[in-house]
């Protein structure tokens, strides 16, 4: 038996087939040849968008608006800074100063080595054997020394003018009570000096020297006085200075004094060996003419 025959294409159908094979890939290539380039993708941008979380401040109003309780309130202001001023006080004038209880700053202590401290225009109390009692400025002083020495205080004085004061003697066994006119607040420069001795309180003279040399130029009689309160009083310019005792009732030498300024001395002085001084000075008027 002979095999049937195989099946053959006919050759016209495969070139047909190819040739629109063809077609189309030159179709496809074409279409891919002209075809844009692609453009890379952006990265996405982010935005930070910051919100603000505390609520914006409200103006605030002079005037309640109709339907509202409240106004809004005004925001702090900050206090104002203080300036401190500073207005400088006056110290107490001398002679005004012991009714008040007071020793005023103007006073220098004699010696210098005398210490000092003070507040509001006055010295610290006691100030060595010193203290106001009364109205009057008061002093005890019972001690045993080697050689004299002179305790008390200075004051400057108008360039022209008067000063007086009493003093009252509480004891004087040794010792002096010291007042004058000083060229300086020293008792080593020049000046004029009156002191009351030591003795019977109630039987005292009064004796004018001439400083430093403590040269007595005067003395006068015993003066009866019971209670023992004793006045001096000082006239001074810019040449001289002159003394008056008792409510005047005595007049001492004038003295030569040329300086520009006047010191006021009130004060003590002890001898060599035991003394008791005790007194009370008060009333002292200073006037400038």
């Amino acid at each position: 038996m002979s095999e049937p025959a195989k099946s053959r294409i006919d050759p016209s159908v495969v070139a047909a087939i190819i040739g629109v094979v063809g077609t189309i890939t030159v179709t496809v290539i074409s279409i891919f040849a002209n075809r844009p380039s692609p453009q890379p993708t952006p990265f996405p941008t982010t935005v930070l968008v910051i919100t603000a979380t505390n609520p914006p401040t409200a103006m605030p109003t002079d005037t309640v608006p109709l339907g509202e309780s409240t106004s809004t309130p005004a925001p702090d202001t900050p206090t104002p800074m203080i300036t401190p001023t500073f207005t400088s006080i006056p110290l107490p004038a001398v002679g005004q100063d012991w009714p008040i209880g007071c020793i005023s700053e103007l006073w220098v202590p004699y010696p210098s080595s005398i210490s000092t401290g003070g507040q509001g225009g006055c010295l610290t109390q006691p100030l060595d054997k010193f203290v106001t009692l009364g109205g009057r400025l008061t002093f005890l002083y019972d001690d045993r020394v080697g050689s004299a020495q002179t305790y008390g205080f200075f004051a400057l004085l108008p360039p022209d003018g008067t000063a007086s004061i009493k003093v009252e003697l509480n004891d004087l066994e040794k010792g002096e009570i010291w007042m004058g006119v000083f060229s300086s607040a020293d008792i080593a420069s020049s000046g004029m000096l009156l002191t009351i001795p030591s003795g019977n309180i109630i039987r005292r003279p009064i004796v004018q020297r001439s400083m430093p040399s403590q040269e007595k130029i005067l003395e006068s009689i015993n003066f009866q006085k019971d209670p023992p309160v004793y006045d001096v009083s000082f006239s001074y310019n810019i040449s001289s200075v002159e003394a008056t005792v008792m409510n005047n009732s005595l007049v001492m030498n004038p003295f030569a004094l040329t300086s520009a300024q006047k010191w006021l001395f009130i004060g003590y002085q002890v001898k060599s060996g035991s003394n008791r001084v005790s007194a009370d000075f008060f009333d002292l008027v200073i006037q400038a003419r």
